[in-house]
């Protein structure tokens, strides 16, 4: 079976060697490609001249960038604010969902309003960015919680609802939005910043073809059901490293143009 996908491997890295940056240090566990590298149009796309590779502001990450929380206090609440301050602009790029020229953004753990800001400002007025909140205690990327699999057609999770309404733009533009089934694995996550609901990190060659950790059933049958072929892969031994098939995962090039797959916002 070809789908002629070329891979590119990144070179290795040492996850033990501290990372330095200004007073932030930590180790390269969660160096998952797909969280720092985000595709928009021609802007990481095959281009006469090759790609127009932009680096994002690097946050300083100083004591000012995060709100002080009591001991016992969720570290991400609605009602009493988020971990970061506005101090300057964060963001993972799985912190976002990109459907053709709509973006939807997640706040999150790990990003803030002066992020999404920044770049709703650096993409131009092609691109509408949506702030799409979802309950969840612990918010870090939005790929378990809203997944695209092709032009009207949505994944959502089930333990996650949106809180200000926005899921309804889906509806109001005839997109079939399916809930997904919970994963095969119950009880403890493999790592603390990684859920069970891993299982919908799934990866899109193309609009018919999923690419689905092999043991996840229920997920395969579900895309299956859905008019995809699917792929199993064996991928649970990455869990631990803190991501799942989209996590590890950047495409670079891809043939397509950009649409508009929402008509009620004109």
């Amino acid at each position: 079976m070809s789908f002629d996908v070329q891979v590119r491997r990144a070179a290795e890295l040492d996850v033990a060697e501290a990372q330095l940056w200004y007073e932030a240090q930590s180790s390269g566990l969660g160096a998952e490609f797909h969280s720092e590298v985000s595709q928009i149009i021609d802007r990481l796309a095959e281009a006469p001249l090759g790609a127009r590779w932009t680096t994002a502001p690097k946050p300083l990450m100083t004591d000012e960038l995060y709100n002080e929380r009591e001991p016992d206090q969720d570290p991400f609440d609605f009602d009493s604010g988020p971990l970061l301050t506005e101090f300057e602009p964060a963001f993972d790029a799985a912190c976002f969902a990109r459907f053709g020229c709509d973006i939807f953004w997640q706040p999150d753990l790990v990003s803030n309003d002066f992020g999404a800001e920044w770049l709703g400002r650096h993409l131009g007025p092609e691109f509408r960015i949506h702030r799409i909140e979802f309950r969840e205690r612990t918010p870090t990327h939005i790929d378990t919680t809203l997944v695209p699999i092709r032009p009207g057609l949505v994944l959502i999770n089930p333990e996650r609802p949106c809180t200000n309404g926005l899921v309804q733009l889906f509806a109001v533009n005839d997109w079939q939005v399916v809930a997904a089934p919970p994963s095969v694995r119950t009880g403890r996550s493999p790592a603390h910043d990684v859920s069970n609901w891993i299982s919908m990190n799934i990866l899109m060659l193309d609009e018919r073809t999923a690419v689905v950790e092999a043991a996840e059933t229920p997920m395969i049958e579900l895309m299956r059901s859905l008019g995809c072929e699917v792929i199993p892969c064996p991928f649970d031994r990455v869990y631990p490293f803190g991501g799942g098939l989209h996590c590890c995962t950047a495409d670079i090039r891809r043939i397509g143009t950009l649409q508009s797959y929402f008509p009620s916002l004109g």
